[in-house]
């Protein structure tokens, strides 16, 4: 994962983030210290730059999508 972000760090306008959940594979010092490398001062993560709470009551981006369009077969 960490090569396919870097491969696509072309970040000149600065919008891109990376968020991801409390894994310990996903916190672990050395992988973070590159990942936030890549993306400086714009890591949603347990150890990243902005902390994202383990239980967090907020839904990703994934899972809100998923919500919404499960809500929208459902009415069908």
């Amino acid at each position: 994962m960490l090569e396919t972000l870097e491969a696509g760090a072309d970040d000149a306008d600065g919008l891109r983030w990376l968020q991801q959940d409390g894994v310990t594979a996903h916190t672990v010092r050395g992988p973070m210290d590159r990942v936030m490398a890549v993306y400086p001062g714009r890591v949603i993560s347990l150890s990243g730059d902005i902390a994202w709470p383990a239980k967090s009551p907020d839904l990703s981006v994934p899972g809100y999508f998923l919500l919404v369009t499960l809500e929208s077969q459902s009415v069908r």
